[in-house]
């Protein structure tokens, strides 16, 4: 997988394509050097519209994507924020976003 294949792909809400910058500078302010980002490069490629989850693909790591919940607080200085899921491939973070999708349409039709 390539930046350019996901660039393609189709998103469902509450997930949309990004351009980065912005996401890539927060996660940079947020993450130490305890954390398992650190020193990473990770391209945000979506982000979901109703939180601060983004979604990074990982160009050369052991996993190609990972989802991150961006806290906006820059003293934490842990290895556990921000929040970190990783995916072994767009398949399996697919799954997650489906799911995402569904949940958001029986909220809505409350």
């Amino acid at each position: 997988m390539n930046l350019e294949d996901l660039q393609t792909k189709t998103w469902l809400e509450p997930w949309h394509a990004v351009a980065g910058g912005v996401e890539e500078l927060e996660l940079a302010k947020e993450v130490s050097s305890a954390h398992q980002f650190f020193g990473v490069k990770a391209l945000a490629v979506a982000r979901r519209n109703d939180n601060d989850d983004v979604l990074f693909f990982l160009p050369g790591q052991g996993h190609e994507l990972a989802v991150v919940h961006l806290t906006y607080n820059h003293n934490e200085n842990s290895a556990e924020f921000p929040w970190t899921r990783f995916f072994d491939s767009f398949a399996e973070f697919e799954e997650i976003m489906k799911t995402d999708h569904q949940q958001r349409g029986s909220n809505r039709s409350r």
